[in-house]
């Protein structure tokens, strides 16, 4: 499922087209699924920045109102400056957003994914934004602290670390050298440093490759991420080698 560094390159992908762009017209064709009824407040409101929260992505309008997206398992936010309402794969958008000559569209085959008008977030650390940070941040090390979860448990809880799902998590502890069985309360400093170097690497290396096209997601102009070729851990199957 897209996961921060996703959710990042579609973030990057639609502030490019989209910034200062009126909605002029919405269209939800799965209202229900969706948990979205039609607000015609919001029509006419420019877009004054892209945001993103974990994996949740945000749009932020004049007058302060923002409008979530979490893409769920399969969900892409596509773009299209035809007007069209479903994109080149033949499925049909759930969520169409017009911005004057571009259509924003949520394509979701397992329709999982999730908007909101009230700006919903997640209440975990946001693990992309700190990347830059050599020494593991004191919010990373609180997550893994006085917790009786497994580790890959705890990296995953969006409530303790926002951004990260089974890929990622899967790749940071296999570069670490960490079982995602252990306690995360029971792992001692230098350990926690080794997840944290190894979570700034992986997250860095994904970002520079696009991120991860495996089954369903692509950026907003129909690319590709290639870092599932570089996938050390992740679709292994028991008694499978081990990438290095």
């Amino acid at each position: 499922m897209p996961e921060c560094v996703e959710a990042e390159m579609t973030r990057r992908g639609l502030e490019k087209a989209l910034m200062g762009k009126e909605l002029s017209s919405i269209t939800i064709n799965d209202s229900a699924r969706l948990g979205l009824s039609t607000e015609s407040a919001w029509l006419g409101l420019k877009l004054m920045a892209m945001k993103r929260w974990g994996k949740i992505i945000g749009f932020e309008f004049e007058e302060g109102r923002y409008l979530t997206v979490s893409m769920g398992m399969s969900g892409s936010l596509v773009l299209s400056d035809r007007q069209k309402e479903i994109p080149s794969s033949g499925l049909k958008a759930r969520l169409v957003m017009r911005y004057e000559n571009w259509s924003c569209m949520l394509v979701d085959p397992r329709r999982l994914a999730r908007v909101s008008w009230d700006g919903l977030r997640p209440k975990g650390w946001d693990i992309l934004d700190a990347i830059a940070i050599v020494d593991a941040p004191e919010s990373f090390m609180r997550a893994l602290k006085n917790t009786s979860m497994a580790v890959k448990t705890a990296l995953m809880d969006q409530s303790k670390i926002a951004g990260l799902g089974n890929v990622y998590a899967n790749e940071i502890l296999f570069a670490a050298g960490l079982n995602p069985k252990r306690r995360a309360g029971a792992l001692r400093r230098h350990e926690i440093e080794a997840l944290w170097n190894s979570a700034r690497t992986t997250l860095r290396e994904a970002l520079a490759a696009g991120g991860i096209s495996m089954r369903n997601y692509s950026h907003p102009n129909g690319t590709l991420g290639r870092f599932q070729n570089q996938c050390r851990i992740y679709g292994r199957r028991r008694g499978e080698p081990c990438m290095h």
